[in-house]
C-alpha cells in the first residue's frame, strides 16, 4: 500500500508546500472514492470581521459550505445582485472571495455555486453490489440445494411423487396402521402449479384419509403449504382431491395420515428419495440379494413418520407436529401430486 511519508512538523512556518501536499492527497481520495456534487443558490455568506485592523473586516465572506467547484463559476451576490468578478478575489475549494475593497457592514452577500458532497459513488456501487449479493445469498437459502427427482421436470398433466429418477414399480397393499402420519421428501426443482393430490386404496378399512404439503426447513416438515383435503379409505381405488397451489423451487414434504388399518399403493425402498441413513443398521448387499435383510428395518430412510391424528379431524395444523422420525421398510404408501 502506498502511504505519503507524513511526518509531524517541528515548531516552524508552514509552508505553502506542506498544504499543497495534503491538497493533492485530499484530491487523490476524492478521485478514488469519485466523490459525487450538488449545487445551491442563495446561499448566505458572512463577513470575517475579528481582525484588529478595522480596515481589513468586510472584505473576506465565507460560507458555512466548502470545497465549492469553480467549473461551472460560482455567483457572487451583493443585496441580490450579481457582482462583477474583477472585485473580488475567489478561493473557491475553501469557500470564501476576498473582495479588492471593504464592503458596507449592511450589505448582504450570498452565492450561487457547486460543491463536493459527502456523497462517494464508489461507495454507493459497492453497497449496492453487497445487497445485491446478500439478496441473491437469500434466494438460496431459500431455495436450498435440490435432490435430483422426477420433480427436476414434470410436464403439464402429468403426475409426479417421492420416487428417485427412473422407473418406479408401484407395489401394491402396503398396509397401514391408524393415526399414524408419513411424511416423504419432494424436492421442486423449477416452479410449478399443482392441481390434484392422489393415493391409492387397496385394501379399505377405517373412514378418513387425509394429504397435506408442507414447507421444509432443515430436514422437517414446516409449515403447512396446502391441505390436500380427506379421503374415504373405506373403499378401494384411486383417491383424487382437487388442488389449486404453485410450488417455487425448494424442498417440500408430501404428507398422509389415515385413520384405520388400509392398505395402499406406493414404491419400494430401492425406488424413494432417500430421507436419510443409519449406517450401523444398513444391510449387506448379499442379505438384500438372497432376501434375508429385513428392509423394515434397514437403516436406509424413505420418510418420516409418527403417532398423531394430525388431519384426520379439522385439518392439517399451520406447524407440522413434533417427534415424527425417520423411518424405513420395504414398500411405502405413496402420495401423488399432478401439474396442472
Amino acid at each position: 500500500m502506498g502511504k505519503t511519508p507524513y511526518n509531524d512538523l517541528n515548531s516552524q512556518n508552514v509552508l505553502s508546500a506542506h498544504v499543497s501536499g495534503v491538497q493533492h492527497d485530499v484530491n487523490k481520495l476524492q478521485e478514488v472514492l469519485n466523490m459525487q456534487t450538488s449545487s445551491v443558490t442563495g446561499h448566505a455568506l458572512n463577513p470575517v470581521n475579528d481582525q484588529e485592523d478595522p480596515s481589513l473586516r468586510y472584505r473576506i465572506y465565507e460560507g458555512s459550505i466548502r470545497n465549492w467547484l469553480d467549473n461551472p463559476l460560482p455567483t457572487i451576490y451583493r443585496n441580490g445582485s450579481v457582482v462583477a468578478s474583477d472585485e473580488y478575489s475567489l478561493q473557491a475549494p475553501y469557500g470564501v472571495i476576498v473582495f479588492n475593497q471593504q464592503q458596507n457592514s449592511n450589505d448582504n452577500m450570498s452565492a450561487d455555486f457547486s460543491y463536493i458532497n459527502n456523497d462517494s459513488k464508489t461507495i454507493n456501487d459497492i453497497e449496492t453490489d453487497i445487497n445485491s449479493n446478500n439478496d441473491r445469498i437469500i434466494d438460496l437459502e431459500n431455495k436450498e440445494i435440490q435432490l435430483s427427482g422426477t420433480r427436476m421436470f414434470v410436464s403439464s398433466g402429468t403426475w409426479a411423487s417421492h420416487n428417485a429418477d427412473g422407473f418406479a414399480d408401484l407395489a401394491t397393499n402396503t398396509a397401514m396402521a391408524a393415526s399414524l402420519i408419513d411424511a416423504f421428501p419432494f424436492p421442486v426443482g423449477h416452479t410449478m402449479t399443482l392441481d390434484r393430490m392422489a393415493v391409492r386404496v387397496d385394501t379399505g378399512a377405517g373412514s378418513t384419509g387425509a394429504m397435506a404439503i408442507y414447507k421444509d426447513n432443515q430436514g422437517y416438515p414446516d409449515q403447512l403449504i396446502i391441505d390436500g383435503g380427506t379421503f374415504d379409505t373405506s373403499t378401494t381405488g384411486w383417491k383424487e382431491n382437487t388442488i389449486d397451489v404453485t410450488l417455487e423451487p425448494g424442498m417440500y414434504w408430501l404428507v398422509r395420515n389415515q385413520d384405520g388399518s388400509c392398505a395402499m399403493s406406493g414404491f419400494t425402498y430401492e425406488e424413494v428419495i432417500p430421507a436419510g441413513m443409519d449406517i450401523f443398521t444398513m444391510p449387506r448387499k448379499s442379505a438384500i440379494d438372497d432376501g434375508t435383510a429385513d428392509m423394515r428395518n434397514a437403516g436406509i430412510f424413505g420418510g418420516l413418520r409418527g403417532s398423531t391424528s394430525a388431519g384426520l379431524s379439522g385439518g392439517f395444523p399451520q406447524t407440522f407436529p413434533s417427534g415424527i422420525t425417520p423411518f424405513s421398510r420395504s414398500h411405502y404408501c405413496s402420495i401423488f401430486v399432478r401439474r396442472a
